[in-house]
């Protein structure tokens, strides 16, 4: 009987013995567990800040101009940066804000050739967070980064931009064009799209000027091109006629046909009238290549 007892109490020592040590390790593991799921937490809650802090300086100068290129307009329009953001230099001409669409349309010069080219461009004010699109004045120096389109277009997106040490003002840009001044005076009426034009590429214009269209179809193409896909009709009220232009293998092809009633607003019809004279010019020189009647 003392041996039974014996054995039993051993036994009972051995179970509690245990118990204690099971129940140790397991509140070790539990508090480990609870860390571990703790740290992980955190470390989850510091990746998510660390992404939303990314994200929200996506669009800030510092991150754009350290991952996008700086490129020249001409290397754009030559097609070397299709379907990705650039930035570039540039002038501001004019500025005009609308209070229903919340945009900023913009004239601006670029640096082309050994001269300046115009450009309209678009600032969508609520969708450039951390910027004042509607502080930017006439003059300003300023770097854009564009979306540059399949085409080599400016797309309508804007990530970013800033005000640079560009010391060049508008009467230097005005003086590169002193040779041709009087085309300034030249008010054409830019209409944009073409009804029922079934390519998406044909322009209007309308104008009243007694200045022929070789003298001007170099500066209308500079200021008013954004892609060489592109032709543009220029009603000229004037004489009655209806002016061609088109880009071709670094040529302008430049025709002037007779002004049909109501040509400028149906695609159909447009461009129907007869040839009255037909140009060529090189778009680097100017050079008047050939002339056909």
């Amino acid at each position: 009987m003392r041996r039974k007892c014996v054995i039993l109490m051993l036994c009972s020592a051995l179970f509690l013995s245990g118990c204690g040590t099971t129940g140790a390790e397991s509140a070790n593991k539990t508090a480990s567990v609870h860390s571990d799921v703790s740290n992980t937490e955190a470390e989850k809650t510091q990746e998510n800040n660390s992404s939303e802090s990314e994200q929200s300086d996506n669009n800030s100068w510092d991150y754009v101009s350290s991952i996008y290129p700086f490129v020249s307009y001409d290397d754009v329009k030559a097609g070397k940066y299709n379907n990705q953001y650039v930035i570039l230099s540039a002038i501001i001409e004019s500025t005009d804000y609308s209070d229903i669409t919340k945009w900023l349309e913009c004239e601006v010069w670029f640096s082309h050739n050994d001269s300046y080219i115009c450009n309209d461009i678009t600032f969508k004010c609520e969708d450039l967070h951390g910027y004042s699109p509607t502080e930017l004045q006439p003059g300003d120096n300023i770097d854009i980064c564009f979306f540059i389109n399949a085409d080599s277009s400016f797309g309508f997106t804007i990530k970013a931009y800033s005000l640079n040490s560009n010391q060049l003002t508008l009467e230097d840009v005005y003086s590169s064009f002193s040779e041709n001044a009087d085309l300034w005076s030249i008010d054409f009426d830019y209409c944009g799209v073409v009804r029922n034009d079934t390519t998406k590429n044909w322009r209007l214009s309308k104008v009243y000027t007694d200045f022929d269209a070789v003298d001007y179809a170099l500066y209308y193409y500079n200021r008013y091109f954004q892609s060489d896909n592109e032709i543009h009709a220029i009603i000229n009220y004037s004489n009655n006629t209806t002016v061609r232009i088109r880009s071709t293998l670094g040529m302008l092809d430049v025709s002037v046909l007779s002004h049909i009633d109501g040509e400028e607003n149906d695609a159909k019809i447009l461009f129907s009238g007869d040839v009255i004279q037909d140009y060529m010019i090189s778009i680097e020189s100017g050079e008047l290549v050939n002339i056909e009647e």
